[in-house]
């Protein structure tokens, strides 16, 4: 599943408020800072403080449901190419719900995505991944209900048009050019 829309940051206080309260999600970076480790984010706000920080963050959600653990694997990197920073850390698992956010201005107009895993593509790569455990025993059907949860609050509670096919939220409008219904 691959969804794609608009939002700016007052619209990702609603959708991460209905992440935490409504389902109960834990969220996570999905990747660390070169050099640092991984961030846990337990409330809302701290959510939004790293989008400002990081409007082109990404974010992996995650619950015990899903019927596995993530994993958290360090990276080596090139120092060479990482200004001196030689490791950073990354969030792993067949059935992580991916986050991308992408925080539109006047100046930047890419869309945020919500994207998870398929069963079907997850037990093509499982191979190649040993160590993210058996795709069989996820849970996929709350997997996919939860993202379709998700989805539906963007596209159906928050979404007030489209620009190109793509969703765009009540607080993008007028940096999309959407009029409101």
């Amino acid at each position: 599943m691959n969804y794609k829309f608009y939002a700016s940051q007052s619209d990702f206080e609603e959708i991460f408020r209905f992440i935490f309260n409504e389902l109960g999600l834990f969220v996570f970076q999905s990747y660390s800072e070169p050099g640092q480790t991984l961030k846990e984010f337990r409330k809302v706000e701290e959510v939004i403080i790293e989008i400002a920080e990081n409007p082109k963050s990404q974010f992996v959600l995650w619950k015990k449901e899903f019927g596995f653990d993530y994993t958290i694997s360090r990276l080596e990197l090139n120092p060479k190419y990482c200004k001196g920073h030689t490791f950073r850390y990354r969030t792993d698992g067949w059935g992580l719900i991916h986050f991308q956010v992408n925080e539109i201005t006047k100046m930047n107009l890419e869309a945020s995505s919500l994207s998870h895993n398929s069963e079907k593509r997850a037990m093509a790569w499982e191979s190649t991944k040993p160590e993210l455990g058996k795709v069989e025993k996820l849970n996929w059907q709350e997997i996919n209900s939860t993202s379709r949860k998700i989805k539906n609050y963007i596209s159906k509670k928050l979404s007030i048009g489209k620009s190109e096919g793509t969703d765009v939220l009540v607080n993008a409008k007028d940096l999309v050019g959407v009029p409101k219904n």
